[in-house]
């Protein structure tokens, strides 16, 4: 069934995934909905405040069901997630950076030693080289 351009039944078989005990999935499912409601011009916030079945009052004015208070809290506590490991992710690419800038000093370091010595060879040679003769 269609209503407002969206398929409800996708939409709900695509909702029920949210409830995924593994992160990633409820996360994708959830994009994947939301993606679903764009396509069709509706945000979720749009569709919260929408009219319930029979039209008579919003839907967050309407009876509360512990289900929908239950994939509220998922949808809460995945974004929470989501912002942590954005996060968590700047720490590790800074970290990157810093190591990269590490390596490319010793990389500069080791280069420098390596032709301090060559030239203590090379005069050594020299110096036994001469004595030789």
């Amino acid at each position: 069934m269609k209503a407002m351009g969206v398929d409800q039944e996708r939409l709900t078989k695509v909702w029920s995934l949210t409830q995924s005990d593994k992160d990633g999935e409820a996360l994708a499912a959830f994009r994947t909905a939301e993606k679903m409601l764009a396509r069709s011009g509706i945000a979720l916030p749009d569709l919260i405040n929408s009219s319930d079945n029979d039209g008579s009052r919003p839907l967050s004015e309407a009876r509360r069901n512990p289900e929908n208070d239950k994939l509220v809290h998922q949808v809460h506590a995945l974004a929470n997630q989501v912002n942590l490991l954005k996060a968590e992710l700047a720490v590790e690419r800074d970290g990157a950076i810093d190591l990269a800038h590490q390596i490319s000093v010793l990389q500069d370091s080791l280069h420098k030693k390596n032709e301090e010595a060559k030239r203590w060879r090379e005069y050594a040679w020299n110096i036994l080289w001469d004595k030789e003769s």
